[in-house]
């Protein structure tokens, strides 16, 4: 998923796949240091989307959550960005709590 306010009208999908594509999907995303979150609804939400499709409006709300989730992350990891991570791939449910709190 990728969204920029004002480049894009909506977050929009960029790539999708299950199994072995799902599998270089999170490499690919590792590599380049994106965080990969796992999240069974969403995924089950947003499969059906083609890459290139646009965040329908019903799912803004808990897409919204989610992105918040990645910056909160993202901004936290900036901090310990000297120390090398193995992987970025995180847990929705099991660590937004924690995320927030903070």
């Amino acid at each position: 998923m990728h969204y920029q306010p004002g480049e894009t009208q909506a977050p929009k999908v960029v790539a999708r796949g299950a199994g072995e594509v799902a599998q270089k999907i999170i490499e690919t995303g590792n590599a380049y240091q994106i965080p990969v979150v796992e999240d069974e609804w969403m995924t089950k939400v947003l499969y059906p989307l083609q890459p290139g499709d646009l965040i329908p409006e019903k799912l803004y709300t808990p897409v919204a959550k989610l992105l918040a989730y990645i910056y909160l992350f993202k901004k936290k990891t900036q901090n310990l960005s000297q120390q090398k991570s193995t992987t970025t791939e995180i847990s929705f449910e099991q660590q937004r709590t924690e995320l927030l709190e903070t």
